[in-house]
């Protein structure tokens, strides 16, 4: 709770239920705003102190959470957006004709917005019930590939799910097709030989 639990025996019972509708009310308000525009470790710091520590937690968050994205992150992003721009000026001209589900076309123009990058016609996407189900569908396209692939994971092993698409990747570099495979972390099991 964010008030004292002794001062429970001394309030009316009317005041304790405000605080304690208070008190969700801002637990609740906090698990929407805090963790917006931040990074995970971070929001989950200020989230941790504020539902382990309320009171204290909240007046710190109050002085020092900064509720906007740094000048250096919105600089960076705005340098991004003028490049990406920069680059897909000609397609900006295009209008796209999309007929799909309205949920996709709001999604393109938020991407449009806050990533400048247009929705243009001819392509096409489906979606995939499970992790198995899209890895199975990159192996596929690998196979089919005669220029080039390119490959980003945030997190990456060998495993029995990635195996047949690393074996493609190693297959499509063996016939002659730029193989590029970009990963932030390589999963401990991990033990193949890239392809390049």
């Amino acid at each position: 709770m964010l008030w004292p639990f002794s001062l429970a025996e001394t309030l009316p019972s009317w005041v304790i239920m405000i605080l304690t509708v208070v008190d969700l009310a801002i637990r609740v308000l906090a698990l929407g705003i805090i963790p917006g525009n931040r990074r995970p470790t971070t929001a989950m710091a200020w989230l941790l102190i504020i539902f382990f520590v309320p009171a204290v937690g909240l007046v710190l968050f109050l002085l020092f959470g900064n509720f906007r994205l740094s000048r250096k992150r919105r600089a960076q992003q705005d340098a991004v957006n003028t490049r990406v721009r920069a680059g897909t000026a000609d397609l900006a001209m295009l209008e796209s004709r999309y007929d799909g589900p309205e949920w996709v076309g709001s999604a393109a123009e938020l991407n449009k917005t806050l990533g400048s990058l247009p929705m243009v016609d001819g392509n096409h996407v489906e979606l995939l019930p499970g992790y198995p189900d899209s890895i199975k569908a990159m192996a596929a396209a690998v196979r089919k590939a005669e220029t080039f692939v390119n490959a980003e994971f945030y997190i990456l092993s060998s495993d029995h799910v990635t195996d047949d698409l690393l074996t493609a990747m190693e297959e499509a570099a063996e016939r002659g097709v730029e193989v590029r495979l970009l990963s932030t972390t390589w999963g401990p099991c991990a033990s193949r030989a890239t392809a390049s």
